[in-house]
């Protein structure tokens, strides 16, 4: 998540559109949610999570954050703040990705940005490092 995404979300409520703000999030370079904390459901989504969720961004802006994840809740997510949750992706057609949730609290806690990553690539790019650190030690 870049650092300079977060104030500029803060601001966007009153400062710009629906676009505007999908657009926005498309800086970032992981899968995002825009999570209403009042409701639940997601008010706006980047490219990537709409390629993670083989939804339209149409279709992700009619679903809660109960239709997306397995075993998550509000209370946790608002509880994590700074931190990270492993949990289950819904994607379309009922598709299961486990994944790892790093939910950042916005605009007086009324919006919620979770930014999705597949506990796969993570795992990946752990195993990567691993082994570059192996190799920079000349270990097997």
């Amino acid at each position: 998540m870049k650092p300079s995404l977060i104030p500029r979300l803060q601001q966007s409520r009153h400062q710009v559109g629906h676009a505007e703000l999908n657009f926005l999030l498309d800086t970032n370079q992981q899968a995002a949610i825009l999570i209403d904390a009042r409701t639940q459901m997601i008010i706006a989504s980047n490219a990537k999570a709409v390629e993670l969720t083989a939804y339209t961004r149409n279709e992700l802006e009619m679903l809660g954050l109960f239709d997306v994840f397995l075993e998550i809740s509000l209370d946790e997510v608002m509880a994590m703040r700074n931190n990270f949750l492993e949990t289950t992706l819904i994607a379309h057609k009922s598709h299961h990705i486990p994944v790892i949730v790093y939910p950042y609290i916005l605009d007086i806690k009324q919006w919620v940005l979770l930014t999705i990553e597949p506990l796969a690539k993570r795992e990946q790019h752990i195993a990567e490092r691993i082994r570059s650190d192996n190799q920079q030690s000349g270990a097997p």
